[in-house]
């Protein structure tokens, strides 16, 4: 496996407290530049990024984003297929003992040039509802390296990335563990390009990755050398438990859609018992997760479900933004005499549950929780919907 060696200086800082007054930085509105308010944030803000393509314009080339050591959210304000970043010797650059708390949401990473979409180095960051795609790693590094880290990555998708080396996927290296969950690996044709690299996971001897519930296709010729896969779906035989070996059925692989279709083996086959497992609350594109009381395999959970006996699309308002101790929650329509409303953390933690009455506007207690984004979700009457919320 080819690595490049690259000399970082580490300085030693204090590690501040994180802010009482976290705020949300609104790129462009704030800054024009996703650097710039990443700059300017402080532990526990989040930088909310509008549609656009955001491309690397230092004089180097060097990245688009780099946490700098920051507990921060940088999150994309409408997902991945809206909020693009590119170019760059690396895209995304995590260097400075990141740890969980920095999280990379909702955006695509495409155009690295020579080194990886996402270079982590000594650090823990969170990773999730990431498009990584069309890549090009001169320096053998993947579409994702990691040196000496502990990331967690779910909700991603991976194709069309190119590698001077063994593995276009990812490289974990020096004792890096990373976590995978509902992710979604795909090499081979695409279009008229080929990509002949492994597409998959690759670990050195003192390295090892925890997947779950994640496809790999056309995954080339390697294997998954200390790896733990479980419920998911593999182009070849792997150690593991509870794996599918069947083509998972991609909606759309020339149009570079992964989502899956209503015959696909990977619908309701991911993990069983969900209970105390930190598993994605939604997919990549926002749906609900655990449709049909069990979690799909992959970045897309299948939801092929018309509602026909009530044809207004249901609206939920949340004020303030972002809410404080308390949120005011308005709805246009319940279909249903009674409703169940949730709220989870990115990692699944649910901080909030209660049954409510048929009414349009509910004010729920929100004291207590930790600063930064949530999911709410809302039951009624067989349907379910789902809207970010963020708590300062």
């Amino acid at each position: 496996m080819k690595v490049r060696i690259r000399f970082i200086m580490i300085v030693a800082i204090a590690v501040p407290c994180i802010s009482l007054s976290a705020k949300t930085i609104r790129i462009p509105a704030d800054y024009p530049k996703i650097q710039s308010g990443i700059d300017s944030a402080k532990d526990g803000d989040t930088v909310l990024v509008a549609d656009g393509v955001y491309e690397s314009t230092d004089e180097y080339n060097t990245e688009v984003v780099n946490f700098r050591g920051k507990k921060i959210v940088v999150k994309s304000e409408n997902g991945p297929k809206n909020c693009i970043l590119k170019k760059g010797d690396d895209v995304v650059r995590f260097n400075s003992g990141e740890t969980h708390r920095s999280v990379l949401d909702g955006f695509t990473l495409t155009d690295a040039d020579p080194g990886a979409a996402i270079e982590c180095y000594r650090s823990s960051p969170t990773i999730i509802n990431n498009i990584i795609c069309n890549n090009w790693s001169e320096y053998g590094l993947g579409a994702i390296y990691l040196e000496n880290s502990s990331a967690v990555l779910m909700d991603n998708e991976f194709f069309g990335n190119k590698v001077y080396g063994e593995c276009a996927g990812i490289i974990c290296s020096d004792s890096t563990i990373v976590t995978i969950t509902n992710s979604t690996f795909f090499g081979g044709s695409l279009g008229n390009s080929m990509n002949s690299a492994f597409v998959g996971v690759l670990c050195d001897s003192n390295s090892s990755a925890m997947i779950t519930n994640s496809i790999f296709w056309h995954s080339g010729s390697l294997g998954f050398d200390h790896c733990t896969i479980l419920y998911s779906c593999i182009d070849k035989e792997v150690a593991g438990t509870n794996n599918i070996y069947t083509y998972p059925e991609f909606a759309d692989t020339i149009a570079f859609n992964f989502s899956l279709k209503a015959n696909s083996k990977c619908i309701n086959a991911g993990t069983e018992d969900t209970i105390g497992l930190n598993l994605p609350r939604v997919d990549i594109l926002g749906k609900n997760r655990i449709f049909n009381k069990r979690i799909d395999i992959g970045a897309y959970e299948f939801q092929n479900v018309v509602s026909i006996h009530n044809t207004e699309m249901l609206s939920i308002e949340i004020f303030p933004i972002p809410a404080k101790d308390k949120a005011n929650i308005k709805f246009n329509r319940l279909t249903g005499n009674s409703a169940i409303i949730e709220i989870y953390s990115l990692n699944g933690k649910k901080i909030f549950s209660k049954s409510i009455p048929k009414t349009l506007n509910l004010t729920i207690d929100l004291t207590g929780n930790p600063k930064g984004v949530y999911i709410l979700c809302l039951t009624t009457d067989g349907e379910i919907f789902n809207k970010k919320i963020c708590i300062e």
